[in-house]
C-alpha cells in the first residue's frame, strides 16, 4: 500500500465521530459542516484502501479497521491528532474482524515494514511454558547420565 499525507495532515481531528445520529442532529448549523467533511475525509481514507491493488484482502481489512478505531480514539479524546503510542489488542482485532490472529499479526507486521505503523514494542502472548516431565520414571539415578 502506498501512503500519501495531505499537507494539512497534522489540522486533522475526527471530533464527531465517536457521535450518535441522535446527537449529530443536536449539533447547531455552524458544527455541521466541520461534522461532514471529517466523515468525508476518513470515507477518502478506507476508499483508498479499498482501492489499492497490490494489497491482499487481509491487510485492507485490519488496515482500516486500525484507521477507524484510531480516529474514534482521537474523536474521544482532547488533543487529538497528536502523535502519542497506542497498544491494539491482536485477539480483540481478530475476533472483531473475524481473522485469525496470526494473520493479523502479519498484517501489523507488514503495515510496520511499509511505514504505516510504527510498532514500538511487541509484546505478544508468551507461551505456555514446557511441561517438567513428571518423576515417575526417574528413580534419580538417570541425571548423572548412568
Amino acid at each position: 500500500m502506498t501512503q500519501q499525507r495531505e499537507p494539512d495532515s497534522a489540522d486533522i481531528t475526527y471530533r464527531y465521530l465517536h457521535l450518535s445520529l441522535e446527537e449529530l442532529t443536536q449539533l447547531p448549523p455552524d458544527e455541521l459542516p466541520q461534522a461532514c467533511l471529517e466523515m468525508r475525509r476518513l470515507l477518502d481514507i478506507i476508499m483508498g484502501v479499498l482501492y489499492t491493488p497490490d494489497s491482499t484482502l487481509i491487510m485492507r481489512a485490519v488496515t482500516i479497521d486500525l484507521l477507524y478505531a484510531e480516529a474514534e480514539r482521537l474523536s474521544r479524546q482532547q488533543g487529538a491528532g497528536e502523535d502519542s503510542a497506542v497498544t491494539y489488542n491482536v485477539k480483540t482485532v481478530s475476533e472483531r474482524l473475524g481473522i485469525r490472529p496470526a494473520s493479523v499479526r502479519q498484517a501489523y507486521e507488514q503495515l510496520d515494514a511499509l511505514g504505516g505503523v510504527h510498532i514500538l514494542a511487541r509484546r505478544f502472548p508468551q507461551r505456555r511454558e514446557q511441561q517438567i516431565s513428571l518423576p515417575l520414571y526417574d528413580t534419580g539415578t538417570s541425571q548423572g547420565g548412568g
